[in-house]
C-alpha cells in the first residue's frame, strides 16, 4: 500500500509540474543552499559562496576557492532526487563559479551546467550574472536544450543589513517543440545580521503566472560550531528547520521542509574551503 501511494504521488507531482504540454514550466526555481533551505529558503540577501549560485548570482564570496555539493530528496521519494555541485574561484576580474545540476529519474530528468561571475561594482554593492545551459529529457519524447541568463545584485548599506535581488531566466527562454518554459523567477529579500550572531531574513519569490511566495527565516549560533535554523513559507504553509556544523574548512548542513500535503523533503549539503581555517557563517 505504501509503495502504491508513493507511485501515485510521483505521478501527480510530475504531471502537475512537468507535463510535456504547451506552456508547461520546467526547471522550477531551486534553492541550492541547505543553509537557505533551513531558513525558509531565504537566500537572496544572505547566500554565500558556491552554494548560492542558483539563488543569486551576486552571492557573497569568500576570499579562497571553495566547492559544495547538495542532495535533496523531495517528499522522501527517491525518484525525485536532486543533486547539485558548484565551485567558486576568486580572480583579479571577480569571482567565477561553475555549476552542475541534475534532477529526476530515467523517465524524466533535467540537467544544468552553468557559469556565474560576480564582482564589487561600488563599495557595498555587488552585481553578478550567469549563463545556464538547460537540458530536458523525457522518455519517449526525446530531449532538447536552451540557454537561460540570470542576473542579481547584493547591497550592504551597513554591517547589520543586507538587501538582495535576483532574476533567473531574465530572457524568458523556452525549449522543445511544445514550448515548455524555463521558469522565470524573481527573488528579493533583506536580512538583518546582529552582533550576537542572530540572522533574521525575509524574502518574496515570484514565478511567472504563479502567486508570490512570502518566506521568512532565522539562524542563530547555539554553540561555537553549531548553528540552528528555522523558517516558514506562506502559500502553501510550509515549515523548515535545520542545523549546520562548522569545523575549520568543512561546513556541513542539513535541512528539513514539511509540506502540509506532500510531506517531508530532506536536504543535505557539504561545503569545503580548503584554504580556510577559521569557522565562519557559510552558505
Amino acid at each position: 500500500m505504501f509503495s502504491f501511494c508513493r507511485q501515485v504521488l510521483l505521478i501527480v507531482f510530475l504531471t502537475y509540474h512537468f507535463a510535456p504540454c504547451p506552456g508547461a514550466s520546467v526547471f522550477l526555481p531551486f534553492s541550492s543552499s541547505a543553509r537557505a533551505w533551513g531558513m525558509g529558503k531565504c537566500g537572496a540577501s544572505c547566500c554565500r559562496g558556491a552554494a548560492g549560485l542558483l539563488i543569486n548570482p551576486a552571492f557573497i564570496p569568500s576570499n579562497t576557492p571553495e566547492a559544495c555539493v547538495l542532495s535533496v530528496m523531495h517528499y522522501e521519494i527517491e525518484e525525485l532526487l536532486t543533486c547539485c555541485g558548484a565551485i567558486v574561484i576568486p580572480t583579479i576580474t571577480g569571482h567565477w563559479g561553475l555549476l552542475l545540476y541534475h534532477f529526476g529519474n530515467p523517465v524524466y530528468h533535467e540537467n544544468i551546467i552553468g557559469v556565474v561571475w560576480n564582482t564589487t561594482m561600488l563599495p557595498g554593492i555587488r552585481a553578478g550574472a550567469g549563463v545556464r545551459r538547460c537540458t530536458l529529457a523525457i522518455q519517449n519524447y526525446g530531449s532538447d536544450s536552451s540557454v537561460a541568463m540570470d542576473i542579481g545584485c547584493m547591497i550592504t548599506p551597513c554591517r547589520a543589513l543586507r538587501l538582495g535581488a535576483s532574476v533567473m531566466n531574465i530572457t524568458r527562454e523556452s525549449l522543445g517543440r511544445c514550448e515548455e518554459r524555463i521558469t522565470p523567477c524573481f527573488r528579493a529579500g533583506l536580512s538583518i545580521h546582529l552582533p550576537s550572531g542572530l540572522i533574521m531574513a525575509t524574502e518574496i519569490e515570484k514565478e511567472k503566472d504563479m502567486i508570490p511566495l512570502l518566506k521568512s527565516g532565522l539562524e542563530f549560533q547555539y554553540a561555537r560550531p553549531l548553528f540552528l535554523r528555522f523558517g516558514y513559507i506562506a502559500g502553501p504553509d510550509c515549515w523548515t528547520t535545520g542545523f549546520g556544523i562548522r569545523f575549520f574548512a568543512v561546513h556541513m548542513d542539513y535541512a528539513l521542509e514539511i509540506h502540509p500535503v506532500l510531506g517531508m523533503t530532506h536536504c543535505l549539503g557539504l561545503l569545503i574551503r580548503p584554504f580556510s581555517s577559521v569557522t565562519k557563517h557559510g552558505a
